[in-house]
Formats: structure tokens, sequence, C-alpha cells
């Protein structure tokens, strides 16, 4: 039994890795624009423009924002959207 739980386990991490993958190519695909942000200036999507696995992984993740490349992506419960800011400034 105890090869299952590692199964599930490496699934689990592959998948979250996967994930993670997909949260910085979102990053690197729009960095540019990113990068220009103000410090008091947020970037804002609606979930239906991210994609579903990104979305559920940043809800499981409450008020623990992403960052890459000084990129901070996180979900704002209140607004129910992904949030990118510039932490450069």
């Amino acid at each position: 039994m105890w090869w299952v739980k590692a199964h599930h386990l490496h699934s689990h991490r592959t998948k979250k890795y996967k994930i993670m993958e997909q949260i910085k190519k979102f990053i690197d695909d729009n960095f540019e624009t990113f990068i220009k942000l103000d410090d008091s200036e947020v970037q804002t999507f609606t979930l239906d423009e991210i994609d579903i696995n990104v979305v559920e992984y940043l809800k499981s993740i409450p008020l623990t924002p992403y960052f890459y490349r000084d990129i901070c992506v996180y979900y704002v419960e209140r607004e129910n959207n992904i949030w990118v800011e510039n932490t450069t400034l």
C-alpha cells in the first residue's frame, strides 16, 4: 500500500509543478505589460481569462501571492478576480 500513497504524492507534486509552470508562462508571456505597472496599479483578470487549474490553485492558497520575476499573481476573493502587480518598484 505504501506505493499507492507514494504514487498519489508524486502525482500531486507533478500537477502542482505543472500549474506553477503555467503561472510562470503566463507571467513570461505578459511580462512586458506587467513590468510597466506602477506601484499602486494592478492588472485584473476575470476567472475565465486564466486557465482553470491556475485559478483553482490560486484560490487554494488564499492571501498567498505567487511571485516570479518580481511579478506577483494572486486571487482576490472579494472581487473574484486574479490580480497581478509589479513588485520591482
